[in-house]
């Protein structure tokens, strides 16, 4: 097996620190740096494209993905409403998976303290959220989070992911009982903005108060996040489609053989995959000559490993001109690439550890 950790490329490694590990066979290993992570946010901050942003953070390390908890705090610091928009996104599609397999993801599980089955461990991160701890990280302006629109988005976020057991919504709406609107309130006045100025809380009672003498007990799903609509919907559509895309056709260095009305790849597969493998539908099996790149762990598995399987401009390409903020690029190889190392695919050398 080989370590996700191990044989980084040299022009790589400034992004990258060395740490112990104790669970595998090697004494340490490497791990992206948490600056070269927040830099590459913060040039998605004035961004509402949230499909790009949900690009980058699937092609991040294991440590990085979206559902892990303790970075919650710097990725709302960072990026605000878009983040809580498309972690709400995350938070409904996990949430209808466990529901409709009774299977664990992320977020929910059996046995667990809360009503809606969210995971204990994940209540006690977010209740640990604060708007000081925001503000302190100083990634932005302290005005900058006291922003009305902000707030109100927080206030839907924890009211969405910590109190409703609504996890259908109707019309863009869901019900919230009259105690969960309580227990939320409570949350949000006493702890959320806790050492807050007594002005922003109650210009934001205010603005709650009056949506709720309107609404009563529904509430709008995107209520804080209208200007991310138009990516919303396009993040509902890609997950209810088929789960194989077909290729690009603008991606760098396509070959010409390859046509994109028969080779696909599994977008699914970001969290689990560094290199991604690319599917053949007529002869109903991966090709051996082009994979997927999307992260630098998978260039330096490719230029480390396969590197005379791999074109002078490609090599140049992945190590000084491609961006890694979660774009893929279409890598070709040689016709031998399997005959040369025939258990390539058995080893699993492309996944994630």
């Amino acid at each position: 097996m080989i370590s996700k950790y191990q044989n980084i490329d040299s022009v790589f490694k400034e992004h990258f620190e060395k740490k112990d590990i104790v669970y595998h066979k090697y004494d340490f290993a490497y791990k992206l740096k948490n600056k070269w992570v927040e830099e590459r946010l913060i040039s998605f901050n004035h961004n509402t494209d949230l499909t790009k942003l949900n690009n980058f953070l699937k092609s991040l390390p294991r440590e990085y993905q979206i559902d892990k908890t303790e970075n919650f705090i710097n990725y709302i610091a960072i990026l605000r409403s878009q983040f809580l928009c498309l972690l709400l996104q995350e938070k409904r599609y996990d949430e209808d998976f466990f529901h409709m397999t009774a299977k664990s993801r992320y977020f929910y599980d059996y046995d667990q303290s809360s009503d809606n089955y969210l995971k204990d461990e994940v209540k006690t991160d977010l209740t640990e959220i604060s708007l000081k701890k925001i503000i302190d990280s100083s990634f932005l302006k302290e005005e900058d989070y006291l922003d009305s629109v902000f707030l109100i988005g927080c206030f839907n976020f924890f009211l969405q992911f910590l109190f409703s057991s609504d996890w259908q919504h109707d019309d863009g709406y869901i019900n919230v009982s009259k105690k969960s609107l309580s227990d939320a309130k409570s949350f949000y006045f006493d702890l959320f903005l806790e050492d807050i100025s007594e002005t922003t809380k109650l210009e934001m009672h205010d603005l709650i108060t009056e949506y709720f003498d309107n609404h009563h007990t529904k509430i709008n799903i995107n209520f804080g996040f209208k200007k991310f609509n138009d990516h919303t919907m396009f993040l509902e559509k890609d997950r209810d489609e088929n789960i194989f895309l077909q290729i690009e056709e603008n991606l760098l260095f396509t070959h010409e053989s390859i046509h994109s009305d028969y080779l696909s790849w599994c977008p699914a597969s970001r969290g689990a995959r560094d290199v991604h493998l690319l599917w053949d539908s007529r002869e109903s099996k991966y090709v051996n000559n082009a994979i997927l790149i999307d992260n630098m762990v998978g260039a330096s598995k490719v230029l480390g490993m396969y590197s005379d399987f791999i074109s002078g401009e490609q090599k140049d390409f992945l190590r000084y001109q491609k961006l890694y903020k979660g774009e893929t690029t279409l890598i070709n190889l040689t016709e031998s690439l399997y005959e040369d190392v025939p258990d390539l695919v058995d080893i699993k050398w492309y996944e994630k550890f």
